[in-house]
């Protein structure tokens, strides 16, 4: 099985958003952010049925592309159930700590990293660390938002810090980069270098 990795954008407010495929054709889009109808085109070109629409957590800027693409392709929109009513209209599935999605023969593993929001999560699949507003190059999300938490973002961090270093990480934004690895965030990242809640409520 080859796993197709697209990145869209940056877009604006310098958003990234993927969408994922398999040989069988099924695919996923994570993230549409702004980007629906740049998404919408990759879809169709690339003769993908679109499986899930999953939003790595509520903000506006993530989901704004989930409507228009949940109604051209029929895919179901997935979120955890901690930012379920942050969305405009309900969610067709709500995700938890450890559920795995099926795209094709590849498994989507959900990791529930809270800080930045309540219901924040990481999609790993295939050796690919999708990070949303949990792990950006260079740095973290913010938790002065909304439902933000220091002390759960920092645990958050602490558990993607035990994945294998070879792990890409293709984060929301690209604040500080488009990708990395788990590796080159716990060597160079200030939020992932952080060894105490202290230490890491001090980061700007």
């Amino acid at each position: 099985m080859a796993l197709q990795v697209e990145q869209i954008g940056p877009g604006l407010a310098q958003n990234l958003s993927y969408v994922l495929s398999v040989d069988s054709g099924d695919g996923m889009v994570i993230d549409p952010s702004f980007a629906a109808k740049d998404i919408l085109r990759v879809v169709q070109e690339s003769g993908i049925l679109l499986r899930y629409i999953v939003d790595t957590h509520g903000h506006r800027d993530h989901v704004q592309g989930n409507r228009l693409l949940a109604e051209k392709t029929g895919a179901k929109v997935a979120i955890h159930e901690h930012d379920a009513t942050m969305l405009q209209e309900p969610p067709d599935i709500l995700l938890h700590d450890g559920d795995v999605l099926r795209v094709g023969q590849a498994e989507v593993h959900v990791i529930h990293t809270p800080g930045h929001t309540p219901g924040g999560i990481c999609l790993l699949v295939e050796g690919f660390l999708f990070t949303g507003d949990t792990l950006f190059v260079g740095n973290c999300g913010r938790t002065d938002l909304a439902g933000g938490n220091d002390e759960k973002l920092f645990n958050s961090l602490k558990r993607l810090k035990s994945l294998d270093g070879g792990v890409k990480v293709y984060p929301g934004h690209s604040y500080g980069g488009n990708s990395s690895t788990i590796e080159r965030e716990k060597r160079n990242n200030p939020a992932m270098r952080c060894e105490t809640l202290d230490e890491f409520k001090l980061i700007p």
